[in-house]
């Protein structure tokens, strides 16, 4: 499997791998982009992360590119689908624990992680398609090499006019299931609040990264 696919979602497994999204310029108005078609919307955010300088040599811009990429991701039904059935046992202030950490990893995991493996590819973006509750949007990334291309499809849905990305599909296999899978197997073995705890440990462990403690 391309290694750019596996890599996105993956980085913020707590205990085993996740579907991914694919990262790839940066859009001229992102905002805009967003509000106009699922395809645009998509390609707007794939061009923003790639935009990401890491270190960041100018952290006001980084800030204002990553809350620009984040505009593009609904992390919030991510995140509450993908606990399924525990999201309603769980209390509102830990289920806003839960929401931030992730976001976090998005921005510290994630996001850098991306830059490694986002040289080379070449991305084909197909026409949107409608897919229960909005659209999905074939995405296809080729290497300059022999390594044979992948596809995956993002599905979209609109959230307060604007398309968000809510999963991603790839070999038959959205993040949400494969977020559902490691989570109930975590909750299972150390309950709810071990997942909290796995989850402020690999973004304890991304921080120091990115500030270059460790290697």
């Amino acid at each position: 499997m391309n290694q750019l696919v596996c890599h996105f979602l993956r980085s913020l497994a707590v205990g085993g791998s996740l579907c991914c999204l694919i990262i790839s310029g940066f859009p001229a108005d992102a905002a805009g982009a967003n509000n106009r078609t699922p395809e645009q919307a998509v390609k707007a955010f794939l061009e923003t992360i790639d935009s990401l300088e890491f270190p960041a040599s100018d952290p006001l811009r980084y800030a204002e590119l990553v809350r620009q990429a984040n505009a593009y991701l609904d992390v919030e039904t991510m995140g509450s689908r993908a606990l399924s059935d525990h999201w309603s046992a769980i209390p509102g202030e830990e289920r806003q624990a839960f929401i931030d950490l992730l976001w976090k990893l998005v921005e510290n995991v994630a996001y850098p992680r991306n830059q490694d493996f986002i040289e080379g590819e070449q991305i084909v973006y197909g026409k949107s398609v409608e897919a229960g509750s909005g659209f999905q949007v074939p995405v296809t990334t080729k290497q300059e090499t022999d390594e044979p291309a992948v596809s995956m499809s993002y599905h979209l849905s609109e959230k307060g006019g604007l398309w968000k990305i809510d999963d991603v599909v790839l070999d038959d296999v959205s993040i949400i299931e494969d977020l559902k899978y490691q989570f109930n197997k975590i909750i299972a073995e150390s309950e709810f609040s071990g997942l909290l705890e796995k989850m402020r440990e690999r973004l304890n462990k991304a921080e120091e990264e990115n500030r270059g403690e460790q290697k």
